[in-house]
């Protein structure tokens, strides 16, 4: 007896885990089943001026989003990034259409190179997919795009998210006047400097909030995922209820 209890408990031991890892893998395959069932995904190429952009699109399957998102990326991501991260997936379970752009020479873009302007770029996609409105989301090297965009076009935007965009410093004349909702993100680990920078220059935009991501760094949603689609989704509720 005395040699027997030893492996009747490590057998005790080991049933639980087993129990518990498969617990563990219902619950998640049961939460990846819900996102799955609310939405519809689905990937393409629209035509613009300066040839097919590749883009992701994940929509409510009950077909009444409450807005439109676009989600574009920093330099070394692409709209892949945003796929992997779930953050389609979670903004169609929220109700939100999300287009997902690969930005001309990344991803499934990687041969098209930009003809015309920035915003130009972003005004051909909208009106190619009949995007209305839309919420931006704009990280870094992206706001290459997004800002010019926002300074040009700002009554065609409904809510813009930057995540520690670069460019901020060149429209620093125009932010007191733009009237879109907006969530500066960063992650305090930023070495980039593009955490600060962004932050000192987008908070002149009077309708603005601010999402600071503790113990993240430059690609903070990569980092706190959670606290992340929990920010996102608060900052989107409250602006299109």
């Amino acid at each position: 007896m005395l040699h027997e209890s030893p492996t009747r408990f490590a057998n005790l031991f080991a049933r639980f885990v087993l129990l518990l890892l498969c617990c563990v893998s219902c619950i998640v395959a049961s939460n990846a089943e819900k996102l799955h069932i609310c939405s519809t995904m689905v990937s393409d190429y629209v035509k613009t001026s300066s040839g097919k952009i590749f883009y992701r699109e994940s929509c409510p399957k009950n077909d009444t989003a409450k807005a439109d998102v676009i989600l574009l990326h920093g330099m070394r991501f692409s709209s892949e990034t945003w796929l992997n991260l779930g953050t389609l997936d979670r903004l169609s379970a929220w109700d939100f259409r999300a287009i997902a752009i690969d930005l001309p020479g990344y991803g499934e873009s990687r041969d098209v190179s930009l003809k015309g302007s920035e915003a130009n770029l972003l005004k051909e996609i909208c009106q190619e997919l009949s995007i209305t409105k839309p919420a931006i989301i704009s990280p870094s090297m992206s706001g290459g795009y997004s800002l010019p965009y926002l300074t040009e076009r700002s009554s065609d935007i409904g809510a813009y998210i930057p995540v520690a965009p670069v460019s901020t410093e060149k429209y620093k004349e125009h932010y007191p006047a733009i009237k879109v909702p907006t969530l500066i993100v960063y992650g305090d680990r930023d070495i980039s400097g593009l955490a600060q920078t962004s932050l000192d220059n987008l908070s002149n935009i009077p309708d603005h909030k601010v999402m600071k991501m503790d113990d993240a760094g430059h690609a903070c949603y990569l980092d706190q995922p959670e606290v992340w689609h929990d920010g996102l989704k608060e900052f989107l509720q409250d602006n299109f209820p």
